[in-house]
């Protein structure tokens, strides 16, 4: 049986549910009715106890105060405006439509204001609050260097600048100020740490620009070390360490005769050494390229004379709370009392950890080892880096130039062989 529909006032009809009871009559769904050209339009409005309830709860979130409309008092006034706007041919003439365009302006208003967040967002927002705890959460072992870099130079200058309003001139004031009392390498660090949050942010969606950085020059600073041990003086720092620690004298001998970075060698697991193929393998290092590195026998023996732990367990574990901090004290005051940095103020000519590696490199460029099987014992990314270590093998040079003093040749004549005819 068709629902029965009773006629209300301007248009308006309802039909009364049968069991439901609102108030002290029973719910009732209300729709209205007009038309558009010749056409009769039915719009649905929804039930009385629905609209009351939203209502309520909006006036209640609003903190609205005014008097409260019936249902039927907002049916005329919404059956109103649908009338007029199909008179007119302008705007929505069902509630669909309506619905459909409320939803087009929130999203508008949406995008709007999201946009303008981005336009408002600060530099000191961006890098505290956003690119901070990313890389954090990554695990990047900078971190704090970064922290401590971006406080001293990069906060003064743009903390508190809206990101948008960042230009080219902006980074290069950071640049000429940090040249001016530190080294061109702590400049460069510091202009990559800006470059880093602004692709950051860009690719993200935090912000919407080219990163500024793009166009300025960044210093190129020459860092290669010079200087590198003797086999006498190698021998003096391991032996010299060796009542300060036992673990950083074997760590520094590792180094000394495998080539492989502090954080390499302090990353071995005891899975990484095999002893009967004399290797050392280096997982995840600097350049992303793992290697297995040949070991002479002083560091066959090394590990023999160590206690095996398991194969997931580090072979030189940390053993003091900021372990890279105390390194680099204990080398320091060790390679002071031995004296071979005095006198001397260029840091590249000063020994240090590094210079183990260093020395590693150099040495097998004195014996006439190739420079390109240097670099991939060393997992130097680049043929440029092992570059700095010809000048340490002349004699592999030397005998090169030697050959174009050799005679030419006699020229290789082809033998004719004449043909024979069998006719």
């Amino acid at each position: 049986m068709a629902a029965k529909w009773d006629t209300l006032e301007n248009g308006l009809q309802a039909r009364t549910h049968e069991t439901r009871k609102f108030g002290r009559r029973f719910d009732r769904f209300v729709r209205g009715r007009y038309q558009v050209d010749g056409e009769r339009k039915f719009v649905s409005f929804g039930w009385e106890s629905v609209w009351v309830a939203g209502e309520r709860a909006r006036m209640k979130a609003e903190g609205d105060a005014a008097p409260r409309m019936s249902f039927v008092e907002f049916c005329q006034g919404e059956l109103a405006r649908l009338k007029k706007n199909a008179m007119k041919g302008e705007g929505p003439i069902t509630l669909k439509e309506d619905r459909k365009l409320a939803l087009a302006k929130q999203r508008k208003e949406e995008e709007a204001r999201a946009r303008a967040e981005r336009e408002a967002i600060t530099f000191d927002t961006l890098f505290k609050e956003q690119y901070i705890p990313f890389v954090t959460a990554e695990g990047k072992k900078s971190v704090s260097q970064e922290k401590s870099l971006y406080k001293t130079w990069i906060e003064p200058a743009l903390g508190q600048r809206p990101v948008k309003d960042i230009s080219p001139l902006d980074i290069e004031r950071i640049k000429h100020r940090v040249a001016k009392k530190r080294s061109d390498r702590t400049t460069q660090y510091v202009l990559a740490i800006v470059r880093r949050i602004f692709n950051f942010a860009i690719q993200r969606d935090l912000v919407d620009m080219q990163n500024p950085t793009r166009k300025v020059k960044f210093p190129s600073p020459d860092n290669a070390r010079v200087r590198f041990f003797t086999k006498d003086q190698a021998q003096e720092l391991i032996d010299s360490l060796r009542p300060k620690s036992t673990q950083l004298a074997e760590m520094t001998e590792v180094s000394l005769y495998s080539g492989l970075r502090w954080g390499e060698v302090a990353g071995l697991l005891w899975a990484d050494v095999d002893i009967n193929q004399k290797t050392l393998f280096v997982r995840d290092p600097k350049n992303k390229r793992s290697r297995t590195v040949p070991m002479p026998e002083r560091l066959v023996n090394l590990f023999l004379s160590k206690e095996r732990g398991g194969a997931a367990e580090m072979i030189f574990p940390s053993k003091k709370k900021g372990q890279s901090t105390w390194v680099s004290k204990t080398i320091k005051r060790t390679l002071d009392e031995m004296g071979v940095n005095v006198g001397i103020t260029d840091p590249r000519q000063k020994l240090s950890f590094h210079s183990c590696r260093h020395s590693f490199c150099s040495w097998l460029a004195m014996e006439g080892v190739p420079l390109h099987v240097i670099g991939e014992l060393a997992g130097h990314r680049t043929l440029k880096m092992v570059q700095r270590y010809s000048h340490l093998a002349p004699a592999t040079m030397k005998a090169a130039v030697a050959l174009l003093d050799q005679p030419d040749k006699p020229e290789q004549k082809a033998k004719v062989i004449p043909m024979v005819s069998t006719a």
